[in-house]
């Protein structure tokens, strides 16, 4: 791969990267074009949307080369894209060393994300507080944070076999109304309403729908409806798991 395609690799790398790990799509074209510049190509067009970025430019030698790159999964770090925009405002002021570029890529790539028992202490203060804050009492908050812990547990388990997002819904809203409903029973006490409530703001796509707003404020309308119709079809996939159980649980408890 000559010096020309290397750069090439790496913008589109750190488009991919940012766009698999949450940035929004203007982010994503504004530091491509702020690369292709800092890499003395010219004419830079890029076209990014949720599921691919397309990058037109002109080399050096002025060859005009077109390159695309799919991207198959997107989830949220936001400690990546905060680490790739450093690099790239490095890259901007005058790191042009391929070999240094692609150690911290590599760097950022193989960082791990929060811990196991972060993540799990993260689900239950999230469904708890949100169970008292939807006006729940301290027996609905305690009883959603196992639920909680379960759906981490759960959502995990299914990150092995399965990727899409809308089939994970389903089934943790299924499991979340189930352990509600069953608790209500078991504890008449416990409003399960309110505990699914706040368990189910885990599963609420907040970040694509706020992505999907700022893109189409930002002229990016296709990429923002993309985003917003994603958004609105997982929203109504955790509709569908709820339903599904509570018609079932609601004839027989």
């Amino acid at each position: 791969m000559n010096e020309t395609d290397s750069k090439i690799a790496c913008i589109l790398d750190i488009g991919q990267m940012l766009l698999s790990n949450g940035a929004d799509v203007n982010r994503v074209e504004d530091t491509t074009m702020r690369l292709s510049s800092a890499f003395d190509f010219r004419d830079c067009q890029v076209h990014a949307i949720n599921s691919s970025i397309i990058l037109t430019l002109t080399a050096p030698d002025e060859t005009i080369i077109t390159r695309a790159r799919r991207i198959t999964r997107i989830d949220t770090d936001l400690d990546k894209v905060d680490a790739l925009n450093d690099l790239s405002r490095k890259i901007c002021a005058g790191m042009n060393d391929m070999k240094s570029i692609s150690v911290e890529m590599d760097r950022i790539r193989r960082a791990a994300p929060y811990s196991p028992f972060m993540m799990y202490f993260a689900y239950a203060v999230a469904a708890g507080f949100f169970t008292l804050f939807f006006g729940g009492t301290w027996m609905d908050m305690l009883c959603s944070v196992p639920i909680a812990l379960l759906l981490r547990f759960v959502k995990v388990e299914l990150s092995h076999f399965n990727d899409n997002k809308m089939v994970d819904n389903i089934i943790l809203s299924a499991i979340l109304t189930f352990c509600a409903l069953v608790g209500q029973h078991l504890f008449p006490l416990l409003h399960s309403d309110l505990v699914i409530i706040g368990d189910i703001m885990l599963l609420i796509p907040g970040l694509a729908f706020c992505n999907s707003i700022h893109d189409m404020v930002m002229g990016d309308t296709i990429s923002g409806v993309l985003s917003m119709f994603d958004a609105v079809l997982r929203a109504l996939s955790i509709a569908i798991g709820y339903v599904a159980v509570w018609a079932v649980m609601g004839r027989l408890l």
